[in-house]
């Protein structure tokens, strides 16, 4: 299973399955050196850990909580026979960006708690220190092969020791296999046919229902990430070119807006069968803009009916009825003007 599937998931709404959460559990190795004043004083170390990652897409579709266990020693510069050890725990929250499906950067946040020992040789004492403090992190996971993950991470921790800022920047490397799934060699990427169906199929229905409530953001996420997991998946790839047209007419009609080009700004949106909520929006907007000239268009368009013009009087009725489809006068001179319009067509032989 790959990361981009598990987070392609959102607030859940009422009646919704909720999708199953994934549980990483892997380990690291490193380097890790002290910075700031206490970097004068300290060489870098080795840098070990473990750590645990459990994804909650149900709170929001990016986001993991994240525990780490971490060792690490240096060197006292003065005093090459002693050593201070950090022994440290922290958790917090992280956000997933599923880029590709093979590769997910992310970024965190956690609280620390650091247990610090400096062994002294110089003057044969030892001394413990417990110090909270904060840490930013982020990194890449890599997919590897079924469940088993490779990462690159990055970390910067801060504490008050004697005062001071100790400050410890890490880079590390690591492995992890995530446990949410069962995994054989019959289906695809690892994955148990019946397990990615079922993935496959939340994802598509999550796709539909957003696209169904006008948010073609999220709708198209959803369908690109089934895509990268499915090429060919049901209709998800004519879903994709329906969102990809309304927001390039969206696009065409918003520029025509700001240009108070108002009812070629309504035919663009028009041209669209399907339309995002921010397309109705503008739609609405659009035709309080042209509201006012609806009463010209009607004296016109009658006038056109009554002196026999038959084309021009439906030419303008339906550009009313674009502006305002419940329309009364539109509504009843339109099919009129057209049942004359075909009768002179025939009577003139066209």
């Amino acid at each position: 299973m790959t990361l981009s599937a598990l987070f392609a998931s959102r607030p859940l709404h009422s009646g919704e399955r909720v999708a199953g959460n994934d549980l990483l559990l892997g380990g690291r190795a490193g380097y890790s050196w002290i910075s700031g004043s206490y970097g004068r004083e300290m060489s870098g170390g080795g840098e070990y850990g473990l750590f645990l990652i459990y994804s909650m897409p149900s709170v929001f579709r990016y986001f993991a909580v994240e525990a780490d266990l971490s060792y690490s020693t240096h060197r006292l510069l003065s005093d090459p026979g002693s050593k201070i050890h950090s022994l440290s725990f922290s958790a917090g929250p992280d956000l997933w960006f599923p880029l590709h499906r093979y590769f997910k950067p992310f970024v965190g946040i956690a609280i620390l708690g650091d247990y610090l020992r400096l062994k002294a040789d110089l003057y044969g004492r030892n001394i413990s220190a417990f110090k909270p403090g904060g840490i930013v992190r982020a990194g890449f996971f890599f997919n590897l092969l079924a469940g088993l993950e490779s990462m690159v991470g990055f970390e910067y921790s801060i504490v008050p020791l004697s005062g001071r800022p100790f400050m410890n920047t890490k880079i590390t490397c690591g492995v992890s296999y995530n446990f949410s799934v069962s995994y054989d060699n019959s289906g695809k990427d690892g994955i148990r046919l019946e397990d990615r169906q079922e993935r496959l199929e939340r994802i598509y229905r999550s796709g539909v229902d957003s696209f169904e409530r006008g948010d073609f953001d999220s709708a198209g996420e959803y369908f690109k990430a089934l895509a990268s997991l499915e090429r060919k998946y049901r209709d998800s790839a004519a879903y994709i070119g329906r969102i990809e047209f309304a927001e390039k007419n969206h696009a065409e009609a918003a520029r025509l807006y700001g240009e108070k080009k108002y009812f070629e700004a309504l035919q663009c949106l028009e041209r669209s069968p399907d339309r995002p909520v921010k397309s109705v929006e503008l739609q609405n907007k659009l035709r309080m803009e042209l509201a006012g000239e609806i009463s010209g268009l009607e004296k016109q368009g009658i006038a056109a009916y009554d002196s026999k013009d038959f084309r021009r009087c439906i030419i303008i009725m339906k550009k009313i009825l674009t502006i305002d489809p419940a329309n009364k006068t539109a509504g009843l001179y339109l099919p009129r003007a057209f049942k004359r319009h075909e009768a002179l067509k025939k009577l003139q032989g066209e």
